[in-house]
This record gives structure tokens, sequence and C-alpha cells, in this order.
């Protein structure tokens, strides 16, 4: 068991600091205060139009930016979020900003980033748990935690300074790729009943080609007659393996249906990004999936990039799909013989092969971002876990 000298030294440290971190109370080294109220109608979104300072509250989305107002309270402190789902959430915020009524604010020379990471890690096991959370500024006052002194701090606090604007850079380039790829998934499909796409590549030039459903597909009764195991189930919301099965019992795996790649399978959930349901297709690999699903099979070899896209673009299929189910208990349910009659748009397999692999490429550099992104936020645990006692 450590002995208390031991508790306050961080297993990684920068050279020439060896003395052991002191424990303070919160109170004793910032004045607690409150954010202000601020209605909503306030506030800016644009700060160009004469409001500069970012007005921060307990939101999660933009790191909790709600707008921009011309007035501000605090420069260079530390908020958390004193109620709601959030409570406990602690940020430190660089320069000037308003703070909503939300947020709890410390002001010291004690507020930088190393500080506001080390509370960060504490502050949720003071959050009273009764009714809506809570952590108001008498309860935040009284927690102690260990502080090194302000020039290790701040040492500290370049790092994870660096950390967070990699992770952000990381973060904007997988948003600005998907806002990318939506506006071009609506100009590369033809639409509003024209055969003509807004935007394609030079070399082509003829209109798409109205086809019936049934042409490109056609109902996939195979059963797992063939001892796929539950390794291989397929998880239809995910498009994902899940190892351990869907809890299934082993007897009934054999009446599940056999999902080939390529093959496209009808979830019929409704949300709000589709309406009534959408197609997605399996581009993992052969596998089982529960009988309840309905699955098709292309009835030729067809670009798979392409029709990844395509199958489950909502604006392609939202009236095919109309069509062509009905209510059922847990979920909408296709009719096949209404969807075989459905006419939509096909272009030539070789422009169907050069925008899917247009797709993938833009897919990957999500892909890419994004694995950053986590690599970065997993190096940026470890070093709190070890930098901090």
């Amino acid at each position: 068991m450590k002995n208390e000298h031991e508790k306050a030294v961080p297993e990684l440290r920068f050279p020439g600091y060896t003395d052991a971190w002191v424990k303070h109370s919160i109170k004793d080294i910032f004045k607690v205060t409150r954010g202000s109220v601020l209605a909503a109608s306030e506030t800016l979104s644009n700060p160009a139009k004469g409001s500069i300072y970012p007005v921060y509250s307990s939101q999660t989305k933009n790191d909790g930016l709600l707008g921009y107002y011309h007035e501000f309270l605090f420069e260079d402190a530390i908020t958390w979020t004193t109620d709601g789902a959030n409570a406990g959430t602690v940020k430190y915020r660089k320069n000037k900003f308003y703070s909503t009524n939300v947020n709890g604010v410390l002001i010291g020379n004690f507020a930088n980033k190393a500080t506001a990471e080390a509370l960060n890690k504490v502050a949720y096991k003071f959050v009273s748990k009764v009714g809506n959370p809570k952590l108001m500024n008498n309860v935040m006052s009284n927690i102690e935690i260990y502080f090194p002194e302000l020039t290790e701090q701040l040492e500290i606090s370049k790092v994870f300074d660096i950390l967070d604007q990699q992770i952000a850079v990381n973060e904007r380039k997988v948003k600005n790729l998907k806002l990318m790829k939506k506006s071009l998934l609506q100009k590369m499909f033809p639409k509003d009943g024209s055969e003509y796409p807004e935007l394609r590549f030079p070399e082509y030039t003829d209109a798409w080609v109205k086809r019936q459903f049934k042409e490109l597909y056609r109902k996939n009764l195979e059963k797992n007659n063939i001892g796929i195991s539950t390794a291989r189930t397929i998880s239809i919301a995910t498009m994902q393996f899940k190892m351990s099965g869907n809890g299934a019992a082993s007897s009934s795996i054999a009446s599940y249906k056999v999902l080939r790649v390529g093959d496209i399978a009808f979830e019929g959930h409704t949300s709000k990004k589709f309406s009534f349901g959408r197609f997605v297709l399996n581009d993992i690999g052969d596998g089982i999936m529960s009988p309840r699903f309905t699955t098709l099979r292309p009835t030729q070899k067809m670009p798979i990039s392409f029709w990844k896209q395509y199958i489950n673009n909502e604006h392609i299929m939202r009236y095919p799909i109309v069509r062509s189910t009905k209510l059922g208990t847990m979920m909408n349910e296709l009719v096949i013989s209404d969807l075989e009659k459905q006419l939509i748009l096909v272009p030539s397999i070789d422009e169907q092969t050069k925008i899917g692999t247009f797709f993938q490429m833009i897919d990957q550099l999500i892909t890419v971002n994004e694995r950053k992104v986590q690599h970065l936020k997993k190096q940026k645990k470890a070093l709190l876990q070890k930098m901090f006692v």
C-alpha cells in the first residue's frame, strides 16, 4: 500500500520536478462563483454581427458553445456544469468568455488546463444523484485534490493543450469530410425526377436508366444449413459481426438466413434519418442474421461500393420503400411483391464502379481520421492516469 508521500507523486513527470504534490481544497486556491442568466434570444450565432465573446452553457455539443455576446464575465477560468445530465463536467476556458448560470466558475492563478483535467477526473464522484444530478458551489468548494507547483502545472498544461488541439483538428476533418460526402451524395445521384445527376465524371453523359427492382435484386431464401457459427452473426443495425451471437439458442441457428457479401437487408425501424426504414448492404463478409429480417440478393455482379451508398440513400429509396412496406408489430415490414415493381434509376456498370470507388475513398479518409481521434483520446486518457495523482 502506498504511503501519503507516494500517493502525492505522479508516475510520470517532467525532469526537474521531484517534490510531492500538495493537497488543497478548491475554496483555498480559487474564487468559486457562478455564471449569469442570459436568455437564448440575447445570444448571436454569428460573431461577425458585433458580438465577439463566446457564451458557454452545459451542453456537450460544440464544446458547450451556445453563441456569442457583446459582454464577457470571465477570463482564463475553469467552468463546471452544476446540474443536469452533464453535472460535474469540468472545462478550462481560455481567454474572455461569458458563462450561463448552469456553469460554476473557478477564478485564480491555478486556472489552467492541468488543473481542469485533474479536477475533471474526480468531480463526478461528488455529483449528487438524488433527483436531478447536481454539483453545486458549496460542494465544489470543499473538494480536495493534489496540486504541483504552478510551473509544473503549466508544463503539464502544454501537453494537454497540444493533445486537445490535435483531437479538435482531426474531429473537424471528420466533420468536414462527412459534410462533403453528404453534399456529394445529393449531387452525384439524380433527383427531382431528372435522369441526370447534377455532378458527374466528365466521361459520362448518358441518362440513367429506369430499372425495376426485380431486375436488380431477388428475395434471398438461403438458410444456414451449412453450419455457419454464431461468431458470424451480423448486426443489421451496425453491419458488424457480433462474435457472441445475439442470444439465440444454438438449436435455432440453422433457421437463420445467410447474408453473403453484396446482399442487402431491410431494417424496418424508423428514425429521423430514415422515416420508413432502410436497406443496408453487407460489405463485411458472409455471415448469418435473424430470420425476422427480409434479405435480397443481387441478380448479377454489381459494384458493392456503389450499391452500399445508393441502396442506403434515403432520398433515393424513400418512395420505393413507402410503396412497398406495411406496418408490423415491432417495425415496418417489406412486401417483396410490391418492391419488385418499383423503379429506380441506374447508371452503367462502369459509372457505378467509378462513383463507388470515389465514395469508398472518402469513407476511408473518414475512418482514418476517426481512428486518429480515438488514438489521441486513448493517449490522453493514459497520460491523465500517469501525470496526475
